[in-house]
Order: structure tokens, then sequence, then C-alpha cells
């Protein structure tokens, strides 16, 4: 068995390491361009672990499981516009004792969960972050959550949908009026 010198093996280590660390770069997820700037690792930061959580309760036991509505409040995860909004559906919801203009999971963009949710990267449109997320099913497209910073925290603002070739806003869906019951 040949020994290499001490040298030599320290520069080939050094080679393999930087090579490994190029190809990790290049093949890391579609954000890793946009990581290097401060704002888009503070997004990632922020929302990786509150998605990951989020899906281990939701893909959990039943008697866990917690509305994303409530988990996204109380983990401060939404703006005060988006918040109020999600709070006018509600209050729309107990009178009515029936679904108002949201009928979906908004951090799932679904009714029901398969699969931890996932984010594929950050990128920034209009002077505002979109953090690009998955739920998981077959065939659906990626959506986008609108972030900005609000009282020096990156938060929700809205979320950016599609459907059947069509994209809708959050917002927009929790700004229509009630159904007619709802006076």
């Amino acid at each position: 068995m040949r020994v290499l010198p001490a040298f030599l093996t320290v520069v080939l280590c050094a080679i393999i390491l930087s090579a490994a660390q190029g190809a990790n770069a290049q093949g890391a997820a579609p954000d890793a361009a946009t990581a290097s700037d401060a704002a888009a690792k503070a997004i990632l930061d922020r929302f990786t672990p509150l998605f990951a959580k989020y899906s281990k309760i939701s893909l959990g036991p039943e008697e866990g499981w917690v509305d994303a509505v409530d988990y996204a409040i109380e983990n401060k995860m939404i703006s005060k516009e988006l918040t109020d909004l999600f709070l006018k559906d509600r209050a729309c919801q107990e009178k009515l004792q029936s679904e108002c203009n949201l009928d979906f999971d908004f951090l799932y963009n679904a009714q029901d969960v398969c699969c931890p949710l996932t984010i594929s990267g950050v990128a920034q449109k209009d002077g505002k972050y979109q953090l690009r997320a998955s739920n998981g099913f077959e065939g659906e497209p990626p959506y986008v959550f609108v972030v900005i910073k609000e009282n020096g925290a990156y938060v929700i603002d809205d979320a950016i949908y599609s459907y059947e070739g069509d994209s809708y806003s959050l917002k927009e869906l929790l700004r229509q009026p009630p159904p007619e019951d709802a006076g």
C-alpha cells in the first residue's frame, strides 16, 4: 500500500471539498441563486421550519390537527391585513355555520393533505418577495406566497394560486362579498 505525502493528501482533500461544494451549489434547490441575498435567506430561515412543523401537524393524528389560519396567526406568519381578512371570513363562517369565501387550507392550497409542504425557492418581483411552495399533489403547480416585511418581520401578505390555467389571489378571494345568506 502506497501512502501519499501529507501535503498531497491535504491538497487532494481541498480539491474534493471544493468540487463537492460547487456541485452542491449548482445542484441545490432553485433558490440557490437568490439564497445569497440576505432577505431571501432570512425568508427561507423563517418559513422553512414553520412549514415543516405545520406539515407534521397536518399529516399527524387528527386530535393534533390545527387550522391553517390559526397556525399562521399563532406563529405571526401573516400580515395584519391578511389576518383581518381571515378574521372577517371566520366571522362570516360563524354567522352562516358554513363556509364563506375560504373553503380550503390556504397553506396547502387544498382541502386535503397528502405530503409535506415544500419550498422550492424565493424570488423578488415588484419589490416584494415570492416564496414558491408546493403541496405535493401530483400534477399540481407550485404556488406563491407574497412576502413583505412588517414590523421588522417577514410575513405572508398574499398567495397566488393557479387553477385550470388561471391565477387568483388569496386576498382577492377573501375580499369578495360574503354569500347572500351572510348579509
